[in-house]
This record gives C-alpha cells, sequence and structure tokens, in this order.
C-alpha cells in the first residue's frame, strides 16, 4: 500500500516543485481559454449536482486545508494517514490556488472541473477524484485513498 501511496503523492509533490517558467504555462490566460472547465452554471446542466453530493463551485469558494489523507492497509486492516496541511483557495470560475507542500508558496492558476458521474479533477491532484462525502465545512474525495479537506485556512 505504501507503493500505491508513494505512486500517488511524488508525482503531486513533483508539480509543486514547479518552476517559474511552467507557473506562467498554467496561468490565468490559459484557465480562460480552457473549455473544459465547468463553471457553476455548467455544473446543474452537464452533470447531476447529486452525483457531487453537494460539492459546487459556490461550495468550494473561499479557503480549505488539505489536512490529511488516509488508507486501510490491506494486509493488516489498520488505517494509514499520513498528515498534510497545505492550503487550497477555491473560485467560482474554475480555478484555485494552492502550496502543494505545507511550506511552499501559493501557486495560482490551476483549474478544477466536474467530470461525469460524481467525478471532480483538480489539476494539481494526479487522475480523478471521487466525492465520497461532503459536509458543511469538510469534504473528502477518493482517488487511491481518501483525501481530507477542512474548510479555512491550516493552522
Amino acid at each position: 500500500m505504501r507503493i500505491l501511496v508513494f505512486m500517488v503523492v511524488v508525482p503531486f509533490m513533483l508539480l509543486s516543485a514547479c518552476n517559474e517558467s511552467e507557473k506562467s504555462n498554467r496561468g490565468t490566460s490559459e484557465v480562460a481559454a480552457d473549455s473544459k472547465v465547468s463553471p457553476a452554471s455548467d455544473v446543474s446542466k452537464e452533470n447531476k449536482t447529486s452525483d457531487y453530493k453537494g460539492l459546487t463551485p459556490e461550495y468550494l469558494l473561499g479557503a480549505w486545508c488539505y489536512t490529511h489523507y488516509q488508507s486501510i492497509n490491506p494486509d493488516t486492516k489498520a488505517i494509514e494517514r499520513e498528515e498534510n496541511n497545505y492550503n487550497f483557495i477555491f473560485e467560482t470560475d474554475g480555478t484555485y490556488s494552492t502550496q502543494g507542500a505545507s511550506t511552499a508558496k501559493m501557486q495560482p492558476g490551476w483549474k478544477y472541473e466536474f467530470l461525469p458521474d460524481g467525478v471532480f479533477k483538480l489539476k494539481s491532484l494526479p487522475g480523478t477524484n471521487k466525492v465520497v462525502s461532503v459536509q458543511p465545512d469538510a469534504f473528502v474525495l477518493h482517488n487511491f485513498v481518501d483525501h481530507y479537506f477542512q474548510r479555512g485556512a491550516c493552522k
């Protein structure tokens, strides 16, 4: 299981170490030109809102802390948890900023999109994420492991 987690987390960590030239390639002009980004109005038109369990651009608006991810070890059946504590700031236009690591600077210009069947794509995380649960101030996404987000900036 650790190898699988390593395969998921390491590519994300590499993405967060992008240099300035790569940042300019995902800037706001690219976001505006990308027709795949699903703004708030498109969520209800293209996909059933119920598939996302209440996860909408309006719900996401503002600061969120990606607190940790966890999984169940298939051998021991024990819950394995890895702390993250880095920030995301979501906008309703399909863009967000993220740190990518708890000590990194915020990196703007990332995109998110809502795909069919309750799949939520964060461009800074590899793969796609299935919406598991949405609470008033927390949500969980699943992509190999469960990713936990809590409303507000990380402490």
